[in-house]
C-alpha cells in the first residue's frame, strides 16, 4: 500500500478534496464524534508496507483538532505513542 490519509470529516470542501487524490492512497474519513487518535490507531493496526501516513485535521479558530480529541498536548502524545507502535511493527521488514 502506497500510503494512508486520515481526514477529519469537518474539513471544508471535503468531497472536492477527496476527488482530486491519487487512487493509490487509502483514505479514511474520521468521525468527529469519536476519538480521532483511536480511529487512526485502529486503522493502522496490522497494516504492513505503508510508504506514508498523512492527515488533514479540522482547524477551528481556537485549536487544531483531530476529531473529538480536545487536549492538543494529550492528543499529540497519544498519537505519537500509537504511531511509534506502528513504526515498531514495520521495522521487521
Amino acid at each position: 500500500m502506497a500510503g494512508i490519509l486520515f481526514v477529519d470529516s469537518r474539513v471544508a470542501d471535503l468531497d472536492q478534496l477527496l476527488a482530486g487524490l491519487d487512487e493509490a492512497l487509502r483514505v479514511d474519513v474520521l468521525d468527529p464524534l469519536t476519538d480521532g487518535v483511536g480511529q487512526i490507531a485502529a486503522a493502522l493496526d496490522g497494516l504492513r508496507g505503508l510508504d506514508s501516513i498523512h492527515s488533514i485535521p479540522h482547524r477551528s479558530q481556537e485549536t487544531l483538532r483531530v476529531s473529538s480529541s480536545h487536549s492538543a498536548e494529550y492528543t499529540a502524545l497519544k498519537l505519537s505513542v500509537r504511531i511509534g507502535r506502528v513504526r515498531a511493527s514495520h521495522t521487521d521488514r
